[in-house]
């Protein structure tokens, strides 16, 4: 998986997996306090492919599982989007 510690105040880790990915990756948020969060996937063009309102995150460890199974292969980043805050990761669909 792909991790990331200590990205803001509010948000101390964030990790994907299994990265690459066939179908489907895990997107784990681990936050301090509740926050909303909106999920978004681009191409390498920068396009958006796909947005999710994960809703209100708990303190803690938050999932959310993202469906690619319907991307080609090539390269992704996912950006998770708060209040006053944006994290991207990257992350890999093969076939």
């Amino acid at each position: 998986s792909t991790a990331i510690a200590k990205l803001n105040d509010n948000i101390t880790a964030v990790s994907i997996g299994p990265n690459p990915f066939y179908n489907q990756v895990l997107i784990q948020l681990n936050t301090i306090t509740p926050e909303a969060v909106m999920l978004k996937v681009y191409n390498t063009n920068g396009q958006v492919m796909t947005e999710k309102n994960l809703g209100i995150t708990n303190t803690g460890l938050n999932y959310a599982i993202f469906n690619g199974s319907n991307f080609p292969s090539g390269y992704y980043t996912v950006e998770l989007t708060g209040k006053s805050h944006s994290v991207g990761k990257s992350m890999i669909k093969v076939n």
